[in-house]
């Protein structure tokens, strides 16, 4: 017989404590005398506010134009759109006001992002506008995610050739008129969005390629983050830990923690984000989605995800066990493919000379996995 979906998905949950547990007692052991090392009351080490990743009171230019950033209404619907997509509906079931029954989104990303960005330019000798160009991409990047973050992109991208990449350029330089205050605020405080678009394509050297190198504000943030959704064990890494350490790059103890921070990373694409299950819930949401393809404009990249649910109601059908069920038999041949990556450290390439797209490698592999069979048990809630 077999087990219900609910039951299903907290199997999984828990064979990803186990594993992250087991792989993290080994990595502990292996690095006991580096991790001892390490004072863990440093100010580095404050405890990060994964749900409330920003101080209020904001005094200084750069806290308001922050400030000033997030008001504007690209960024307002960042608010609704779900960090990991359609996983966050399965991950957190039950949403509710209790801290580890939240939900994240793509704006409180942003806002740990641009925060991060903020603690790497302490001591640093920038003029003032470079750190607001830093600062503002950092808080951008994510600008133009549609609903349920990657999810839905592959249809826009068929359909429409359209991908989040272009369309954060384009709220960014404000061709949209309903996001034309983003620009609007950049160019308040003296900046060219020209330039916040050149570091977010690739040209950061100037910032340690912190926006387009393997150790970036992002990824650092983007993977700690979704370690919180499994309650994974630390190995003492937090975000402010492995930003530190990757800036600062002045002892062992640094090297060891980006090593592990890279190796966390394969952990989490594998067995959360790409994981087989992960992979599916995509798939399931998308080719819902992609049923509705006569009724898909390319203006709905630019929805909510209360804006998506409403348009597109059978989207709510991906939290029917029985419409599961019977979806994965109509719509696959009973595999999925995978693309799985496999994450190393090249162990010959020096951590302090900052070569890290020589040290910090992945590869990837396309892989055919079964799909699940679900029957009964309680689903997310849209």
């Amino acid at each position: 017989m077999q087990a219900g979906f609910a039951s299903k998905l907290y199997q999984w949950i828990e064979s990803l404590k186990r594993l992250s547990s087991h792989g993290n007692k080994q990595s502990e052991e292996n690095s006991a005398a580096i991790m001892d090392v390490i004072d863990l009351t440093r100010d580095s080490d404050e405890r990060y506010e994964f749900h409330l990743p920003v101080d209020h009171e904001r005094t200084t230019m750069e806290e308001e134009f922050l400030e000033d950033l997030s008001r504007t209404s690209a960024f307002r619907r960042l608010s609704d759109i779900r960090f990991l997509g359609a996983l966050d509906y399965y991950l957190i079931s039950s949403p509710n006001q209790h801290p580890q029954n939240s939900r994240y989104t793509r704006a409180q990303h942003s806002w740990g992002v641009a925060l991060l960005a903020q603690r790497y330019l302490q001591g640093k000798s920038f003029t003032p506008h470079d750190r607001m160009v830093c600062i503002a991409a950092a808080m951008l990047h994510d600008i133009g995610h549609s609903a349920f973050s990657h999810t839905l992109e592959p249809a826009f991208v068929e359909l429409f050739g359209i991908n989040h990449h272009a369309v954060s350029e384009e709220i960014i330089r404000g061709s949209d008129r309903q996001f034309e205050d983003v620009r609007a605020t950049l160019t308040t405080y003296g900046l060219d969005p020209e330039e916040v678009i050149a570091v977010l394509n690739g040209d950061d050297e100037k910032y340690d390629r912190y926006f387009s190198g393997p150790i970036n504000f992002d990824t650092i943030e983007g993977i700690l983050r979704s370690r919180q959704y499994v309650k994974m064990e630390t190995l003492g890494l937090s975000p402010w830990r492995v930003l530190k350490a990757s800036k600062d790059r002045s002892a062992r103890a640094d090297q060891e923690t980006v090593d592990s921070f890279w190796n966390l990373k394969g952990e989490i694409y594998n067995l959360v984000i790409r994981s087989s299950f992960g992979a599916f819930l995509d798939q399931l949401f998308l080719e819902i989605f992609k049923r509705e393809q006569d009724r898909i404009s390319p203006n709905d990249f630019y929805l909510s995800e209360a804006q998506m649910f409403k348009k597109f109601p059978g989207l709510r059908k991906a939290f029917d066990p029985s419409f599961i069920e019977q979806f994965s038999r109509e719509a696959f041949s009973g595999y999925l493919s995978v693309t799985v990556r496999h994450f190393h450290v090249d162990q010959s390439q020096d951590f302090f000379t900052r070569c890290d797209a020589l040290r910090y490698k992945h590869t990837k592999e396309l892989r055919n996995v079964q799909i699940p069979r679900f029957s009964g048990g309680d689903l997310g809630e849209a």
